[in-house]
């Protein structure tokens, strides 16, 4: 029940993140985003990549549910899928983001 309870914030910021990834706000919250200078910068599509993360954060959250309503009901399957999607979903988003030529700039980029 401790973990439940300390899940829902957790939980909470997550998708808040979310949210204020989607609106185009927020690439701070986005790894590496802060150490590009900008002529790196230019060479991404910040609203698709943001929306993408924003995306992101809140599967994750969701995952978080998931994993806490498993804990709670003391569920392995639902612990264990879980867990592998929030291992497995951000590990491919950043393999995605890195060759998918949608979060590139066209013009920018050659």
């Amino acid at each position: 029940m401790l973990t439940f309870i300390f899940n829902i914030p957790l939980i909470i910021i997550f998708f808040v993140a979310g949210i204020f990834l989607l609106r185009g706000k927020g690439g701070w919250l986005i790894a590496g985003w802060n150490t590009m200078n900008e002529q790196q910068r230019a060479m991404y599509n910040k609203k698709a990549l943001h929306k993408f993360i924003g995306w992101l954060m809140i599967a994750v959250s969701a995952s978080m549910v998931l994993l806490s309503v498993g804990e709670y009901f003391e569920n392995s399957i639902l612990i264990v899928t879980a867990a592998v999607i929030m291992c497995v979903l951000p590990i491919g988003a950043v393999i995605f983001i890195n060759k998918s030529p949608r979060f590139r700039n066209k013009e920018k980029s050659e």
